[in-house]
């Protein structure tokens, strides 16, 4: 098939490239992405100047979880710091890696019910950490 010159686009459309590609309205892709908040553990703030938000696409269903809080959390031990608001949760738990500098390594959890808990392999009295998972 001959690719179209633009010539015989603008005919077709009247100029209107929106007219051809309505998915592409800056409005549209506006609200396929929603920031949401997330409900704190006891003990637990968000550290200002950092995301802190759990960002949902809903052209792919995926939520970006992101968060830098300050509060205890207790060496080798699994503690809850948030909570993921209800229809934004994974199905099943979905855990993630990470590296808090010299302090060593930690581990973020989410579980189905939208808990999430840290474990660090060292007491740790500020964590950072991300997720990236599919919502259904």
């Amino acid at each position: 098939m001959p690719v179209k010159q633009y010539t015989e686009y603008e005919k077709q459309t009247d100029g209107s490239w929106l007219e051809q590609h309505a998915k592409t309205d800056p409005e549209q892709i506006d609200g396929t992405i929603k920031q949401l908040d997330f409900t704190l553990a006891s003990g637990f703030s968000k550290v200002s100047g950092y995301v802190n938000k759990l960002i949902y696409n809903a052209v792919g269903h995926f939520c970006w979880l992101s968060f830098t809080l300050s509060g205890l959390i207790q060496a080798q031990t699994w503690t809850k710091v948030l909570t993921v608001p209800s229809g934004y949760r994974p199905e099943a738990s979905i855990v993630t890696p990470g590296a808090q500098g010299v302090r060593g390594a930690f581990q973020s959890r989410i579980d189905a019910d939208g808990n999430v808990y840290v474990w660090a392999e060292s007491t740790l009295t500020d964590v950072s950490g991300w997720t990236l998972y599919y919502v259904k």
